[in-house]
């Protein structure tokens, strides 16, 4: 589930809800606050802050990925919202873990190459950058088996993408 976090220009919290919160505290090790704005999601706000300031009349989006000392892989997009009840526009951020940012992109790679369930956990592992051994000992299945349901996989693939040999 993706985190929903609103901010003021201010750094100061309209709105989190619990999948962001969970994040920021994962990010913010130790910290009493845990609900306080991790400094590298802050440094994307702040470029996307100084980008309106350099082209006011321009829409943005600014997506990050981010990769902390505390070995949290985050993915982030930010981009303005207007509010009723703040006065100024308000920075709207989607958080993602990164592993579940790629599961979400690797299940719908999966659905989309019309994989069996088996193909499916063998495509997730190996988007996850998981090596043919260690899938086959994650799912207790041979190597010759993950080799198999990835040829499938791949000729799936090639078909559902329009890719000839």
């Amino acid at each position: 589930m993706n985190g929903i976090v609103i901010l003021t220009t201010n750094r100061e919290i309209v709105y989190i809800n619990n999948s962001a919160h969970r994040l920021f505290q994962q990010m913010n090790p130790g910290s009493l606050q845990a609900s306080l704005v991790p400094k590298e999601i802050w440094h994307v706000c702040h470029s996307m802050i100084e980008s309106r300031n350099l082209f006011p009349h321009q829409s943005w989006l600014i997506e990050a990925q981010v990769f902390t000392d505390s070995s949290v892989a985050v993915h982030i997009q930010v981009q303005w919202i207007q509010l009723e009840a703040v006065e100024e526009p308000c920075l709207l951020l989607l958080v993602t873990e990164q592993y579940q940012y790629l599961k979400n992109i690797a299940l719908t790679e999966a659905q989309h190459y019309g994989l069996t369930s088996r193909e499916k956990e063998i495509w997730l592992l190996h988007r996850a950058n998981y090596p043919y051994k260690q899938i086959a000992a994650e799912l207790c299945i041979t190597l010759n088996t993950v080799k198999k349901h990835m040829k499938s996989i791949h000729a799936k693939r090639k078909a559902a993408l329009g890719i000839e040999e």
